[in-house]
């Protein structure tokens, strides 16, 4: 009997260890993504990119046709659990994504100087 109780401390232990450490609750954010937003009152879709490993991704947005503009490359990128976070510079001005993932879907926010919105998205590689 104490044996078993000692195992199960230990199986208990070792769980919360690997929860700790990232375990399958964190995002692997590498993939494409299809992505909609509004930009001045015109909706805007596109490509999020991203590739490489923790603590070394790196990324672009491809804007679809639209948008009159080409990919954004990302300069920093972070995971913490199911949120991305990433900075970039468009056309200038300093831009900021923030997304939060529930599977393979998202739903977040932008700046860029002045401007603003919403994005939602979803995987698609």
């Amino acid at each position: 009997m104490r044996h078993a109780l000692v195992l199960t401390l230990t199986l208990l232990l070792l769980a919360s260890g690997c929860a700790l450490r990232g375990g399958p609750d964190v995002l692997d954010p590498v993939g494409s993504f299809e992505f909609q937003t509004q930009v001045q009152g015109q909706t805007i879709t596109g490509t999020l990119e991203i590739s490489g490993e923790p603590g070394a991704y790196e990324g672009r947005i491809v804007p679809g046709a639209a948008a009159g503009m080409g990919p954004i490359p990302l300069t920093r990128i972070t995971v913490e659990e199911q949120e991305l976070r990433a900075s970039g510079n468009a056309q200038g001005e300093p831009l900021e994504i923030r997304i939060v993932f529930e599977g393979d879907e998202f739903e977040g926010s932008w700046s860029a100087g002045m401007e603003g919105g919403q994005i939602q998205g979803q995987r698609t590689g």
